[in-house]
């Protein structure tokens, strides 16, 4: 009987190897940087085309290969970072496993040129899928360089699923950000196209702080605040931001694990308990933490790629983070400031009565409608209704309700502004063909994103156009205002482009004019609507809420959502 089973050639093995370390050329810069850096580099540049599909090339200053060890490299779980399976349990390594370099060569065009720092002579080799064409002699400073090239051309399949260039070389600019905030005292260079994407300097004196302006951009670092402490053996040290500055995402949140990139829901939520109550709902502090463990209370082998770890002691790794976020916001709180540069204070910062009260729309005649909030109840016409204003709460307006259809419809009424705002917008830019109209500002707007930011802004500078926003860049990682639409005035510019930006990214959208025109306003609307950190004043509160009852559908925002629920009397006394 004929054998089912065989062994694999050793050409099928690299292939599939490849598919496990290699994802696409940002996994690749990943994997050959991590290994520049456990070569103790000082100094390392990244030059890629395409995307990192034509070319990636890596060169450091570390200490380089002897011909035999440059050799060896070639051959897969070959590695100078462990002898034993006991060795992984404290690992100090980026990497270990030795299947980077193999791995890649298998599916690229691959030269390596490498000098020992002991040695006078420089080793080239170069590989084409995989098998090894040349070894030879080569001019070279002590360190490593490699060039990559033709990524993927054996692979047809795995090439022909791979994303835009334009989309590679965001990946590369996150990772390599990703690499230099874990590792300030080493200097890194990103360049795209012969175009300089990140420069990262090595500072003598507040390292961390410089390296985080330098990637994150100046506007992160503005508002950030130093926290520090070490408990049993697990040391907790970094910046987090403050209440007021938070995300709607997780895109300010950078972990490090003794230098490693990690995503820990345990330590995400750990910070953001030590919050405590400050942080709205659905906001998400920044913070850049570098956590320092005992290598034998982490453990990095439970990801292939080592994106996630698992804790030996992870209740007591959540409790140092927490209470050291605790303590630093109990200490020190200030409260960030944003001028004509793109900032912004809470407390003096623009009103929004105004545009509550120049987009309210006119009364239109519509049927009774029907909502199910906490209990399902037949809304008056927007005619008829009318709420009073009791109090505000970040996100919420809390409203009286009394005789809007009667007796029967007696309590309160718990307002989402974030949604209510949107549909006024909604409604009110549909009425209006100037609605993402640009009308320029009397002093421009200066934003400094990070490198990766500003990546985006210029892929969508198009979408932002045809929202009304007159934006062009003035520099490196700088960028000016001229002009906003209507429906932005009096908003926080700096995190509402911040906002349309990742939301363009997050759904690939190519020209927002192609798209239905009640789809893109409702988008736009959507975008454009009050933050829900914000906390409105009675009077703004009142505005939005005299404007939303006035609109065809109150009781839904243009995507959906419901915009109001009704709390009855009964209702609260099922609280008490």
């Amino acid at each position: 009987m004929t054998s089912c089973i065989r062994v694999l050639p050793d050409d099928t093995i690299n292939k599939v190897a490849a598919g496990e370390v290699v994802e696409n050329s940002a996994s690749v810069v990943k994997e050959l940087v991590e290994n520049a850096i456990d070569a103790k580099a000082c100094n390392i540049t990244i030059e890629i085309r395409g995307g990192g599909r034509q070319l990636i090339r890596i060169t450091d200053d570390g200490v380089g290969m002897s011909e035999d060890d440059a050799l060896l490299a070639f051959e897969r779980h070959a590695t100078s970072k462990i002898r034993s399976i006991d060795d992984i349990h404290g690992v100090s390594s980026m990497g270990f496993r030795g299947e980077a370099v193999p791995s890649i060569a298998a599916i690229s065009k691959f030269t390596l040129i490498t000098r020992h720092k002991e040695h006078n002579d420089a080793t080239m080799i170069i590989v084409d899928g995989g098998k090894i064409l040349k070894v030879s002699p080569a001019p070279r400073s002590p360190g490593t360089t490699i060039e990559v090239k033709s990524l993927f051309f054996n692979v047809p399949v795995r090439r022909k699923f791979q994303k835009a260039p334009a989309h590679d070389e965001g990946e590369i600019l996150k990772m390599v950000s990703q690499l230099a905030l874990g590792h300030p005292h080493i200097k890194f260079e990103l360049i795209s196209g012969g175009k300089p994407l990140i420069s990262t300097p090595v500072y003598e004196e507040d390292t961390l702080k410089r390296r985080i302006s330098d990637v994150l951009g100046k506007e992160f670092a503005g508002q950030i605040m130093p926290i520090s402490a070490t408990v049993e053996g697990i040391t907790v040290e970094g910046f987090i931001g403050n209440a007021y500055t938070t995300r709607a995402n997780r895109t300010g949140q950078h972990l490090f694990i003794n230098r490693r990139a990690i995503f820990s829901p345990v330590i995400s939520h750990a910070v953001l308990d030590g919050y405590g109550t400050s942080i709205t709902p659905k906001r998400f502090p920044l913070f850049v933490l570098h956590l320092t463990l005992s290598g034998d209370d982490v453990d990095v082998n439970v990801h292939p790629q080592k994106r996630e770890v698992r804790f030996r002691r992870a209740m007591q790794v959540r409790e140092v983070v927490q209470k050291t976020v605790e303590n630093a916001l109990q200490t020190t709180s200030p409260v960030p400031t944003r001028s004509s540069s793109g900032s912004f204070n809470p407390s003096t910062g623009p009103s929004w009565s105004n545009i509550f009260a120049a987009t309210t729309v006119e009364t239109m005649p519509t049927a009774a409608v029907t909502t199910a909030p906490t209990t399902a109840a037949t809304v008056a016409a927007p005619q008829t209704m009318t709420l009073r204003s009791l109090s505000c709460v970040p996100g919420y307006i809390l409203a009286d309700a009394r005789g809007v259809t009667g007796e029967k419809q007696d309590g309160l009424v718990a307002i989402d502004q974030h949604a209510a705002h949107a549909r006024v917008l909604y409604e009110a830019a549909k009425k209006s063909v100037t609605a993402f109209e640009a009308q320029a500002l009397l002093v421009p707007i200066q934003l400094s994103p990070s490198p990766a930011e500003s990546a985006k802004i210029l892929r969508h500078l198009d979408n932002l156009t045809l929202l009304g926003i007159d934006i062009h860049e003035s520099g490196p990682n700088t960028f000016l205002v001229d002009a906003i639409p209507q429906l932005l005035d009096g908003g926080d510019i700096t995190d509402t482009i911040g906002d349309i930006v990742e939301e363009l990214d997050r759904t690939s959208t190519e020209n927002i004019r192609d798209q239905k025109t009640s789809q893109s306003i409702a988008h736009a609307a959507t975008m454009a609507a009050v933050s829900t950190k914000k906390t409105l004043s009675l009077a703004e509160a009142q505005n939005l809420v005299d404007a939303l009852v006035k609109c065809s559908e109150p009781v839904s925002c243009p995507k959906g959502g419901k915009t109001l629920s009704w709390i009855t009397p009964v209702e609260l006394a099922k609280l008490f």
